[in-house]
């Protein structure tokens, strides 16, 4: 029992100093930046933690083992905790995120989860120009507005609605993959569709030697919230127009890139939370996913109604999440 306290007492330990450096210090030395994005991994086990040190009966112990309950609460609460709060308005828009993988070619799979999802409009990943012609001219059936970003490696962004767009712009990061803004009308309200797909820690560890990603995952971090801040300014520049992002963000909850996301914007999953809506769409799940890096933000006058995950990915190695939303 001795040693088994002895461990209690180190994890707890290290949970307090890496939530610590993780408020106070930039993660721009990689070993936090790491520490970060793998987080999930060893909060997660602070429940069973927990209750293993109320069985030793010692007070220090269960003590010490309560702060990493709390810091787990501190991120992943909002997703464990039911929200009958939410009310329940028609939706006026289904926006979905779909990061359709640069190794599937399965077109009529990837029709098949979108058509069975029915968005308005639709955030497209990963598109290879070797199918980019033929998914467009079936996309266009259902889809007849869109916009598609010039061909970059590992596949570029798409954006497909069934409403006409009244501005669109082109978000060239200058980094990766651009991201696509457009305005369109539901209704008689304007609003702004963003789809983006932020810079992968992938990039820092694939085809490296050992002795370069160290510099790699501290460049990954730092061209992915230069990448945020750019969105951040367009949001910023938008006004009272709603605004809706719908990304692969490659952001954990509890990377630094989502404190700059949540400047202006906010997660549909935090705000439904353990939610349960009246009916559930075809071929879809509740979104519970607390570690998620496919989202749908927000801002302005919107509300997330639904935030559901497709049940068939399409072939992906994303199944897409879509969001009900009411535009006030």
């Amino acid at each position: 029992m001795k040693y088994l306290r002895a461990l209690i007492a180190t994890y707890s330990l290290f949970v307090v100093l890496w939530f610590a450096a993780y408020l106070i210090v930039p993660d721009q030395w990689w070993p936090l930046i790491l520490l970060n994005k793998l987080a999930y991994f060893f909060l997660v086990v602070a429940i069973p933690v927990f209750i293993v040190a109320l069985l030793s009966w010692k007070k220090s112990t269960v003590g010490l083992a309560l702060l990493p309950v709390l810091v787990f609460a501190y991120f992943y609460a909002p997703f464990l905790i039911p929200n009958n709060a939410i009310e329940k308005n028609a939706p006026s828009l289904r926006v979905m995120t779909y990061n359709i993988w640069n190794q599937n070619k399965d077109i009529d799979s990837i029709l098949k989860v979108i058509n069975t999802a029915a968005p308005d409009v639709v955030a497209v990943q990963e598109l290879m120009v070797d199918i980019q012609e033929e998914f467009v001219e079936n996309m266009a059936i259902s889809y007849p507005y869109y916009h598609v970003s010039p061909e970059v490696y590992g596949g570029t962004t798409a954006i497909f609605s069934k409403h006409d767009f009244t501005n669109v712009i082109e978000v060239d990061f200058k980094i990766d993959r651009p991201a696509i803004a457009v305005d369109i009308i539901i209704g008689d309200k304007a609003v702004t569709v963003i789809g983006a797909h932020l810079y992968p820690s992938y990039y820092s560890y694939h085809d490296r030697p050992v002795s370069e990603m160290p510099k790699a995952i501290g460049q990954y971090i730092k061209d992915q919230q230069s990448q945020i801040k750019l969105l951040v300014d367009l949001i910023k520049s938008t006004s009272d127009i709603p605004v809706v992002l719908a990304c692969d963000c490659n952001v954990q909850r509890t990377s630094s890139s989502r404190l700059l996301l949540e400047e202006v914007l906010t997660d549909s999953a935090v705000t439904l939370g353990w939610s349960l809506a009246d009916q559930m769409p075809a071929g879809a799940k509740y979104e519970h996913n607390i570690d998620h890096i496919d989202y749908i933000w927000y801002a302005g006058p919107v509300r997330p109604m639904g935030l559901y995950r497709s049940i068939d990915a399409g072939g992906s190695d994303h199944a897409p999440i879509f969001a009900d939303l009411f535009i006030h």
